[in-house]
């Protein structure tokens, strides 16, 4: 089985599995011409149900949370197939609600601006310090600086026609509680 958690585990962020903490399962799929895929988003067609959703929830996009000590079953279908996945969930019970993520309003810029991503509306509902990672998931790649801070920031690259960037921000609490991820789109134009 899959173990999550060590109760009483020191709190390293990034490291630690701890009450109310989100994750994506890794899903591959072989298909029919040999080669393996990812296929964990809903997107693809893929399904998943906890056997015990008191111990481990499954949220919107294919994300799991642990919310209780415990065992269950993982079932991840698609396309007809199932496969199962038993966890063991043992972290420390200590009550902690994920921190909620906000990465801004969507924006327009020129080309050759310094464009801010702004996560500092993100909170925890506890009040603790939050961890930051920015990620790009589309447009051309753009050198993001400070990627691990509130702000990140990047140069608008030159363009020829208006073009679409969008940016994921995902927040940590010290407990290693995850927020589920925020987006933002800056559109840069010519």
């Amino acid at each position: 089985p899959l173990q999550l958690g060590r109760a009483g585990q020191s709190s390293a962020f990034g490291h630690v599995d701890s009450m109310g903490k989100i994750f994506e399962l890794p899903v591959v799929g072989v298909f029919e011409d040999g080669v393996a895929r990812r296929i964990g988003n809903p997107a693809s067609g893929t399904s998943y149900e906890s056997s015990n959703p008191k111990v481990l929830r499954i949220l919107p996009g294919g994300l799991l949370q642990i919310v209780g000590n415990g065992q269950a079953t993982l079932t991840v279908t698609n396309r007809g197939r199932q496969a199962t996945l038993d966890v063991d969930v043992n972290v420390n019970d200590e009550p902690n609600e994920p921190p909620i993520a906000d990465a801004g309003v969507n924006k327009s810029v020129k080309a050759g601006t310094r464009v801010k991503l702004s996560g500092l509306k993100s909170r925890d509902p506890e009040g603790e310090a939050l961890y930051y990672s920015w990620i790009q998931v589309r447009g051309s790649k753009v050198s993001l600086l400070d990627a691990n801070n509130s702000e990140a920031s990047f140069l608008a690259p030159t363009v020829s026609e208006a073009r679409t960037y969008r940016f994921k921000l995902r927040v940590t609490d010290k407990k290693g509680a995850d927020s589920l991820p925020a987006f933002v789109e800056v559109t840069v134009e010519p």
